[in-house]
């Protein structure tokens, strides 16, 4: 049959994590027409992603497939698991590798859902082995079809791909936003010498882990500001731009060690997170403390 489930449902065989909303699937076109026969005629088989999935809707659940075209993750998926007659349900390992492959995934509505899962996961043992890497990889570059930003660039170049409007001076925000103890930006202790943008990995590991969390911290509450704050003053909660704005510095806002950091710290930054950023941030725009912008 050549199918291999996957998603919450392979997760409640090992431990209890919630209720699944649909049935999350991987297996060849052939092998996935022949298990939707055990469910009650399908209303509607919709492909989405280029054909490479198949949204099954019965009266029973909403079956998403993910085909095994030659050459894909997938394929590699069901080699590695094994081709059996019946469904087979995936390893808890296979299901750690496959959410490990897309943590970073862009502007995803399930990043905190991604986070816990893999978090759990590891507390019940899971890990990478070593016959998985291959896979792991593969289903890395299918995930992040995109660029990631580039820091040894100047600050000009760096903001200049943003749809947003700047309004005032990024570095003095990053001024406004410092919270005690810190005295002054927390980037500014692991800059590159002579970067605008670029941070060094070997003075942020010489530093505290306080200055660490609030490199993150800040990050989080400067882009909180820029994309939410300031263009929607008032209209949104400080902490839902918060939220959002961190969920960006773990994935796609950053890169490389500084986003693994930021992703493997999401709580302890949100622990140190406090709504004063915003009234602080305007307070010091009426009293001329941030500058405007300029290209």
């Amino acid at each position: 049959m050549s199918v291999v489930i996957i998603g919450s449902t392979a997760l409640n065989n090992w431990a209890r994590v919630r209720v699944p909303r649909d049935l999350d699937v991987v297996g060849t076109y052939d092998g996935v027409m022949e298990y939707i026969k055990q469910f009650p005629i399908p209303k509607s088989i919709v492909p989405i992603e280029h054909g490479n999935k198949l949204i099954i809707k019965t009266d029973y659940r909403i079956i998403e497939a993910e085909l095994a075209w030659p050459g894909s993750s997938n394929e590699m998926l069901l080699n590695l698991v094994g081709k059996q007659d019946q469904p087979v349900i995936a390893p808890l390992d296979m299901l750690y590798t496959i959410k490990m492959s897309h943590r970073y995934k862009k502007n995803s509505p399930h990043f905190k859902k991604t986070l816990d899962d893999i978090l759990y996961m590891r507390s019940l043992g899971a890990k990478i082995p070593d016959e998985y890497q291959e896979f792991y990889a593969l289903r890395q570059k299918e995930s992040y079809d995109y660029s990631h930003p580039k820091l040894n660039v100047t600050k000009k170049d760096f903001f200049n791909g943003d749809s947003i409007p700047y309004v005032y001076d990024h570095d003095s925000i990053h001024e406004v936003v410092v919270m005690a103890p810190n005295r002054r930006p927390a980037y500014k202790q692991y800059m590159v010498e002579g970067a605008e943008v670029q941070c060094s990995r070997e003075k942020f590991e010489a530093c505290s882990r306080n200055i660490q969390l609030r490199g993150v911290l800040e990050e989080a509450y400067v882009l909180a500001l820029e994309r939410s704050q300031i263009p929607f003053k008032g209209q949104v909660a400080p902490r839902t731009s918060f939220l959002i704005a961190l969920s960006k510095v773990c994935t796609s806002i950053t890169s490389g060690w500084f986003r693994e950091f930021a992703w493997e710290n999401y709580y302890p930054v949100v622990a140190l997170y406090t709504d004063y950023y915003v009234e602080k941030f305007w307070k010091a725009v009426a009293s001329g403390k941030v500058k405007p912008y300029k290209a």
